[in-house]
């Protein structure tokens, strides 16, 4: 049988039904690290792969997937690139990769609290984050900072975009992000984010801006959803 690309309707279906083999409390611990369904691009046997490879939970750059070739969930681990290569696939069963997954995350003490904030999906941090201090010297809360939660969409009739890979600016410092939920952990002040995505007429096609304010400790979240037409800006929004 030749392999073919799961639609988003077909995977939602499938994991709908893993789901109602989850016991209680295994869904209730994985709901903060829950995320939409995406797909993230992985190496496979040296190969590049942008179809197979699915995301259902994230902490950090460790993920909760479901390998479409093997047709098997898993973990593993996205790098800083965004690109999966480091993974294992644990069987048909989404309940074992989930405690599976859960162990990870109770093996690295003192990350499950910053890993739960990452939880929207394909999380990331823009910069490393040193301790924050307070004015006497002492290391401070990381809740001064504030999290940036961007999803990156595009309309399902806009199929080449499935082989793109968005350009996400946020004050002048630029990282290539594949379509999905990332967070960022950002300083208190002014904030400019932008999205594009390269294209064969430009570098910059269906390029957008925001601009807003961040308070510490504040949540924000924005929406970027790339349109039919490469040219035209995409729309943006700001929650």
């Amino acid at each position: 049988m030749v392999w073919q690309p799961l639609t988003p309707q077909s995977f939602g279906a499938l994991l709908a039904d893993q789901d109602r083999e989850l016991e209680p409390l295994l869904k209730s611990k994985l709901l903060p690290f829950r995320c939409n369904p995406s797909i993230v691009p992985c190496v496979r046997a040296g190969r590049p792969d942008r179809d197979s490879m699915w995301v259902v939970a994230r902490a950090g750059e460790r993920v909760l997937l479901y390998d479409s070739v093997e047709e098997e969930f898993g973990t593993g681990l996205v790098d800083r690139d965004g690109v999966l290569r480091d993974w294992g696939t644990s069987g048909h069963m989404l309940k074992s990769s989930v405690a599976r997954f859960l162990a990870d995350q109770s093996n690295e003490p003192g990350e499950q609290q910053a890993q739960a904030a990452d939880a929207p999906g394909t999380a990331g941090v823009l910069e490393p984050v040193p301790a924050l201090r307070s004015l006497d010297g002492a290391p401070g809360s990381p809740h001064r900072r504030a999290l940036v939660v961007l999803s990156l969409t595009h309309s399902p009739l806009a199929f080449i975009c499935r082989l793109l890979v968005p350009t996400v600016t946020i004050n002048g410092k630029k990282e290539h992000r594949p379509w999905g939920v990332h967070s960022f952990e950002l300083p208190p002040g002014d904030c400019d984010i932008s999205v594009s995505y390269p294209g064969p007429f430009s570098p910059e096609c269906g390029k957008k801006a925001v601009h807003f304010t961040l308070r510490a400790g504040e949540s924000k979240r924005i929406l970027y959803r790339a349109g039919l037409v490469p040219y035209l800006p995409g729309d943006m929004t700001v929650n």
